[in-house]
């Protein structure tokens, strides 16, 4: 079965890829058509982003969520704009707040126009969001309002700080929660909601989204320190410039020293800017904050047992794996796999496990037999067998990964009954 990209994704099941892209297509030609005003410069002006381009993840979301139900509905269609739309005037208010000269590899609106205008068009986003959303029933605005004012007070409560006596850490975890967290639950939400799901799904998936979001920025301030510009999409350290505490940083400052003087402001001295980022590193808390992004992962998938083992669970696991995993360029280099990030996913995201984190759940293929990795347990059986029949206890972990890498093994999950991992890469990554 071909493998097929949609939204950034590889999906195997090519009905689920034509489903998906099929509502992705009508969720931009929604968004178009309700973005469209007698003022030609309020329509250029609000489309301006949107015409950008972007993941459009949190749509694709939705649009997942509701094959647990019905589908693409005109329900599902509707609200998948609406988050849409929500996000991108979120983007014009931040790319203000911030000062951002650019956005998805445009200019910005508060650059090419005016923050006035940036800033009206942010609330033209939102008020044809809630058009949108009312369309949806009182349960829908009742969301949607809540979900807004979460964002808001994430937005707040990481622009006053964690304040005197605070943990910062807790403090971060809690900003990107409703900073980020709380839309895309809400993506998941509306999906499954609007399909007709049942509650048991619309609430797992709700709860899957929160610990999406949380584990994408904390993926996001991994690369920031990790991956070269022209991997990752970021120039390395702009968080360091900019003097945002990232949570490796946050975890750095725990253990003092030369970092931790380092990191007590924005750093503008390129030396020094390079001198924090080979700190950070080598340092013990960029390999908490891998740790924490496996704990968030694990959080995330225990949702998705409560979900019926059907192609849009594999789509669903698949954003997970996506969206938890930072890129280890080092790895991908010894493994042969150098390439830009999530591109080819399944490749870049197994070497990343493998290099920072040995003690995954994850299936090496090597010949007819297939290593499980479990907590740093290795079992070794032949390849189509069920995986937990045979374990066998305690390798050394730094062992295990250096040995999947001298053989030049490649990461698979054999379903139960199969004849072994010939055609598509899958893992686990447990914390």
């Amino acid at each position: 079965m071909a493998v097929t990209s949609t939204g950034g994704f590889e999906f195997t099941d090519p009905e689920l890829s034509h489903a998906v892209k099929r509502g992705l297509d009508r969720v931009d030609e929604l968004m178009h058509r309700e973005l469209r005003s007698d003022l030609a410069l309020t329509t250029e002006i609000a489309l301006h982003l949107i015409n950008a381009g972007g993941k459009r993840f949190r749509p694709l979301f939705t649009l997942l969520a509701a094959r647990y139900g019905d589908g693409d509905t005109d329900e599902v269609i509707s609200a998948a704009a609406a988050v849409e739309l929500i996000h991108i005037a979120t983007l014009y208010h931040d790319d203000v707040m911030d000062e951002a000269s650019m956005r998805r590899g445009a200019a910005s609106a508060n650059v090419r126009w005016h923050n006035s205008v940036a800033i009206l068009a942010g609330d033209y986003l939102f008020a044809h969001a809630s058009r949108l959303v009312a369309g949806l029933g009182a349960d829908a605005v009742r969301i949607t309002a809540e979900t807004f004012a979460e964002l808001v007070t994430g937005q707040m409560r990481e622009t006053v700080g964690s304040g005197e006596g605070a943990d910062p850490v807790e403090h971060y975890l809690r900003v990107v929660s409703e900073k980020t967290g709380s839309l895309i639950a809400t993506a998941g939400r509306f999906g499954a909601m609007f399909a007709g799901a049942p509650a048991e799904h619309v609430d797992a998936l709700s709860r899957y989204g929160k610990h999406i979001g949380v584990g994408f920025q904390i993926s996001d301030d991994i690369i920031d320190i990790v991956s070269p510009a022209d991997e990752s999409g970021k120039t390395p350290g702009t968080d360091l410039r900019e003097g945002i505490k990232t949570l490796p940083m946050l975890y750095a400052v725990e253990d003092g020293g030369r970092l931790a003087d380092l990191l007590a402001g924005p750093i503008t001295d390129d030396e020094l800017v390079d001198e924090a980022l080979a700190l950070l590193r080598g340092s013990r808390g960029l390999e908490r904050a891998r740790h924490k992004l496996a704990g968030v992962a694990a959080a995330a998938r225990v949702e998705l047992t409560a979900l019926p083992p059907i192609a849009a669970t594999d789509g669903v696991r698949l954003v997970l794996d996506a969206y938890t995993t930072p890129v280890d360029v080092d790895t991908e280099r010894r493994l042969g796999e150098v390439g830009r990030r999530r591109r080819p996913v399944h490749q870049l995201q197994a070497a990343a496990h493998l290099e920072v984190r040995p003690q995954v759940d994850a299936y090496v293929r090597h010949g007819p037999a297939v290593a499980h990795i479990d907590n740093g347990q290795l079992a070794r059986q032949r390849a189509g067998e069920r995986p937990d029949e045979e374990v066998v206890a305690d390798p050394e972990p730094a062992a295990v990964d250096l040995d999947v890498r001298r053989r030049g093994a490649h990461l698979c999950t054999p379903p139960a009954g199969s004849q072994g991992c010939d055609r598509l890469w899958r893992w686990r990554a447990d914390a």
